[in-house]
């Protein structure tokens, strides 16, 4: 076997793990917007500072909005579940909560989109990756 065959294999296996992260969390991230049908408007109470580690590199810093919001007489707090570098709200801002009506802890602010800008890179580096290695692997069989 020659190293175009390894890198084509490596490629490709690495494009199918991000391709199915990537189809993943969007299947999750649409189960929820399925589930979350009921809404209210509440209010950005705090931007929150998450600190992510990584093992191969600098930590990094990101946001996440806190919203208070009330269903049924009863108040909810919750910070979202995705941290971004900015953040797309302000402390004080009305944002519109969709939450589930069997669960109101489980909810996603109208127009927060991080988690579709995050399965949208993993797709298209799964698909670029897998590309690149169906044309190695192409090349060292002799086949293009």
């Amino acid at each position: 076997m020659n190293v175009l065959m390894y890198l084509g294999g490596l490629f490709s296996l690495l494009g199918i793990i991000f391709l199915l992260a990537g189809l993943s969390i969007r299947a999750k991230e649409k189960k929820k917007k399925a589930i979350c049908t009921s809404k209210v408007i509440g209010a950005v109470v705090d931007i929150k500072e998450v600190h992510n580690t990584s093992m191969d590199g600098p930590d990094s810093i990101g946001y996440v909005p806190v919203v208070s919001y009330q269903v049924n007489g009863l108040d909810y707090q919750k910070a979202s579940e995705i941290s971004n570098i900015h953040c797309k709200f302000a402390k004080g801002e009305s944002v519109r909560v969709y939450y589930d009506p069997s669960n109101p802890e489980s909810m996603f602010i109208e127009g927060d989109d991080t988690s579709k800008t995050i399965y949208t890179v993993f797709i298209a580096v799964g698909v670029v990756f897998t590309l690149v290695g169906i044309i190695l692997l192409s090349v060292s069989l002799n086949i293009v």
